[in-house]
Parts: structure tokens; C-alpha cells; sequence
């Protein structure tokens, strides 16, 4: 029930056109003041903070950083050429050297969404080029 009712309020708060973080800082101090606060506030806090604090979480945005960086080094265009070297004379040649480019690339980086703008800017203009 008190589900239904935090977000109706935060629902009909939306609507009428207050701003998503004030609906949302009201609807919690509203369900707050009503109901009062069943835990510590310190708990709340740690609870919080744990769940974020895991040191894997680090690694996401060093992965995005070290594509980004490869990308603009220059790495994706050797990467792409060697891929083409090795591959580019089979049927195809630009798809499974578009797929070996992607497979080196994301195992440097790490990162897909690196990988992407890396290789695909390099060789979705020659895709479109060969048609």
C-alpha cells in the first residue's frame, strides 16, 4: 500500500509539472514526515555508499578511457589495416576484416562502445564507398 502511495504522489507531482528531483526530494520528505524514519540514518547512508563501492565499478570508465585514448592515438586505423593485410582478400573482405577489427580492438580497450566509434569510423565510409 505505502508503495501505491509514493508513487501516485510522486506520479501526480511529475504531471503537474514540478521538476523530476523536486517531485521526487518531496515525495521522500512527505513519506518521511508521515511515516517516520524506520532506520538509522547512518544505515541508510552506508547502505548507499555500499553498493557502489565494490572496486570492479572502477573499472568501467577505465576501460571507456583507454578505448577513447586508442581511438584518437591512431591504434584503430593500424588495427584496421592489419586486419585488411591478413583478411582482406577473402570473399567479403571487408566484413571479416570489420569483424577481426572489432575483435583486436575490444580485447586492447575493453570496451564496445569504444570499439565501436574506433573502428566504425573508420570503416563504415568504406563500406559505404564499396556499397
Amino acid at each position: 500500500m505505502l508503495s501505491l502511495v509514493i508513487f501516485g504522489l510522486f506520479f501526480a507531482l511529475a504531471l503537474a509539472g514540478i521538476p523530476l528531483m523536486a517531485a521526487l526530494l518531496a515525495t521522500t520528505v512527505g513519506i518521511v514526515g508521515i511515516y517516520g524514519m524506520q532506520y538509522p540514518m547512518e544505515s541508510i547512508f552506508l547502505s548507499l555508499i555500499g553498493g557502489v563501492e565494490p572496486f570492479i565499478l572502477i573499472a568501467v570508465p577505465l576501460f571507456v578511457f583507454t578505448g577513447e585514448l586508442l581511438a584518437h592515438g591512431g591504434v584503430g586505423k593500424r588495427i584496421v589495416e592489419f586486419a585488411n593485410v591478413l583478411f582482406g582478400w577473402l570473399p567479403g573482405g571487408l566484413g571479416v576484416v570489420t569483424v577481426i577489427s572489432c575483435l583486436l580492438f575490444g580485447g586492447v580497450s575493453g570496451s564496445a562502445i569504444a570499439d565501436t566509434a574506433a573502428i566504425g569510423s573508420l570503416v563504415i565510409p568504406a563500406m559505404l564507398a564499396k556499397g
